[in-house]
């Protein structure tokens, strides 16, 4: 699938999302459900955000930039970056979410603290929206 990706602003209202990472294990993943309501408001979470498209087809907003997904797609939000999805209309697509803080999920583990950093993962050249076709790979 060719990924369409357009630059937006956005004046939409901004919430906070807590992930509800457990304090012990920071680390939780969700099956979910996505409807085909259409974006009233962006939310951003406390915590790296990794998805995985299982099914549908539908639209990704993310820090600005507007990208369509579908099975197989991927995506990678940084914490406090916007963000918000919807199915296409009359549609569903199914999704697993993970949330993870991995400088705290890797204390300990050798790897230096800056290769754990979030903050490269967000800004107008970071492609978000992972296509399952320009990277298969990652899907």
């Amino acid at each position: 699938m060719l990924m369409t990706v357009r630059k937006r602003s956005s004046n939409l209202p901004l919430t906070a999302a807590p992930t509800d990472m457990p304090v012990e294990f920071p680390l939780r993943a969700v099956g979910w459900e996505m409807a085909d309501h259409a974006i009233h408001d962006l939310h951003h979470h406390d915590g790296l955000e990794l998805g995985y498209c299982h099914a549908g087809r539908g639209l990704f907003l993310v820090g600005g930039n507007m990208a369509t997904f579908c099975a197989g797609s991927c995506v990678i939000v940084a914490p406090g970056v916007p963000h918000r999805a919807r199915s296409d209309a009359g549609t569903t697509s199914r999704w697993t979410f993970c949330w993870l803080d991995a400088t705290r999920l890797l204390a300990g583990s050798g790897i230096p603290r800056d290769l754990l950093a979030t903050d490269r993962l967000h800004g107008a050249d970071f492609p978000a929206i992972i296509d399952r076709d320009q990277y298969p790979s990652l899907s």
